[in-house]
C-alpha cells in the first residue's frame, strides 16, 4: 500500500514477526504489521496504516476524526488518557484527540484475563477507577463486565488485543525498531522486558 501521510515509501503487509513498537503511533504491537520496502525497521500497525484520513464515527458529537501524522504539543488521548506520541486522530475542533488503536477498539470483546464473561466498552468520564488486571488507578474509558464487578483499562485491553498479554516471550520477540532514518534503529528488548516487568509488578505499561 502507499500513503505519503503514513510513510514516504511503499508499505507491505506481514502477518507474523514477533513484538514491535509501531513507528507511527509509538504503541506496542505483535505479529501483523506493515513494513517499508526501503527503510530498515519501519513497522506500523495495520490499523495505523489502513485507517482513512477522515474517520466517520459515533464516538463524539462532531462525527468525524481527522488523521494527523503527529501533534506539535503534548496531548493525551481522550479515551485511554495516555500521552499521544505519534499518529493521532482529532476532532474538527481539535478538542478531542485519540490514538489510532483507541478508535478501533471493539464495543465488546473476550478478555483472556476474565474468561467468564465478555467485557463491554464504556465511554466514561472523569471518575477514577481501578483496573482489575494491572491494579492501577485510571480515568476515562474502560471495559467492564455487566455480570460481575470486573473493570479493565484501555492500556491493558490494547495489549491483549495486540496479542501481547497472554503470549509466551520468545527470542524472536526481540527485534529492531527505528523511525526510518538511516542508522537510526534501536533494540526494543527494553520494551519487551518492560511488558513482562509490568505484568509481574502490576504496572499498566
Amino acid at each position: 500500500m502507499s500513503s505519503s501521510r503514513r510513510h514516504k515509501h511503499e508499505l507491505v503487509s506481514l502477518s507474523e514477526g514477533g513484538r514491535y513498537k509501531c513507528s507511527g503511533c509509538k504503541e506496542k504491537g505483535r505479529n501483523a504489521r506493515f513494513t517499508c520496502t526501503k527503510c530498515k525497521n519501519v513497522m506500523i500497525h495495520q490499523q495505523c496504516a489502513q485507517l482513512p484520513d477522515v474517520y466517520e464515527n459515533s464516538i463524539h458529537a462532531e462525527g468525524q476524526l481527522k488523521f494527523r501524522p503527529e501533534t506539535f504539543f503534548t496531548h493525551n488521548c481522550i479515551a485511554c488518557r495516555k500521552e499521544i506520541e505519534g499518529f493521532v486522530f482529532e476532532s474538527p475542533s481539535r478538542n478531542l484527540r485519540f490514538h489510532p488503536l483507541c478508535i478501533t477498539l471493539p464495543l465488546n470483546f473476550n478478555f483472556g484475563g476474565h474468561i467468564n464473561h465478555a467485557l463491554q466498552l464504556f465511554k466514561a468520564g472523569e471518575e477514577k477507577y481501578s483496573c482489575n488486571f494491572c491494579n492501577q488507578s485510571n480515568r476515562g474509558w474502560r471495559y467492564a463486565c455487566q455480570q460481575c464487578p470486573y473493570t479493565l483499562d484501555l492500556s491493558c485491553a490494547k495489549l491483549d488485543l495486540q496479542g501481547l498479554l497472554h503470549s509466551p516471550l520468545k527470542d524472536e520477540d526481540v527485534i529492531e525498531h527505528g523511525d526510518g532514518n538511516d542508522g537510526d534503529s534501536t533494540k526494543i528488548a527494553i520494551e519487551v522486558i518492560k511488558i513482562v516487568a509490568d505484568l509481574a509488578g502490576g504496572g499498566s505499561s
